[in-house]
């Protein structure tokens, strides 16, 4: 499967001002996901015993999955982000419509 994304957004945090402490997280299993970049695309494949490890997307990626299931993509962002612009996605490679 092959994942392309194209286009820029406006990252604006919703948090203020912040401390040296950066960014504080509330759940970093639903907020922010942590050993991946903040402000990146990323993506989970979610299968239908549970939730696979999100990995990296970026501006594309190429892999092949280990199971079948939904693909989920968002930005990883803090909570109360608000972001704006738009990111195109387009996937191709063995692909089922859901």
């Amino acid at each position: 499967m092959r994942i392309k994304a194209e286009g820029t957004y406006k990252f604006d945090s919703g948090s203020g001002n912040l401390t040296a402490a950066g960014f504080i997280e509330k759940d970093p299993g639903q907020d922010l996901i942590m050993g991946l970049p903040c402000g990146a695309l990323v993506g989970v494949i979610v299968g239908e015993a549970k939730s696979g490890k999100p990995f990296l997307v970026g501006e594309g990626l190429e892999l092949t999955p280990k199971e079948t299931g939904l693909l989920m993509l968002r930005v990883n962002a803090p909570p109360g982000n608000k972001n704006s612009g738009k990111i195109k996605v387009s996937i191709s490679g063995f692909v089922q419509p859901k």
